[in-house]
């Protein structure tokens, strides 16, 4: 199990950094337009930030579906 979440780790990372390295070959036009941004040579959401986008994710994963009436 340890050897599989380890390459799990290692595959997230390379996913990651290939991605990064797309959007940095954007200009910021570009990025604005599809809502990154540029700071330091590193690439940021527009709003919020990776912590919110990840909490919003777990709580949309706690909602219960309500019952209908119909």
């Amino acid at each position: 199990m340890i050897i599989i979440a380890a390459l799990n780790s290692i595959k997230e990372f390379f996913v990651k950094k290939h991605a990064e390295q797309a959007l940095k070959s954007l200009d910021s036009h570009t990025l604005k337009d599809i809502g990154f941004y540029q700071d330091n040579g590193r690439i940021h959401p527009l709003s919020g930030s990776q912590q919110d986008h990840a909490n919003k994710e777990i709580d949309q994963t706690k909602l219960k579906r309500q019952p209908s009436n119909g």
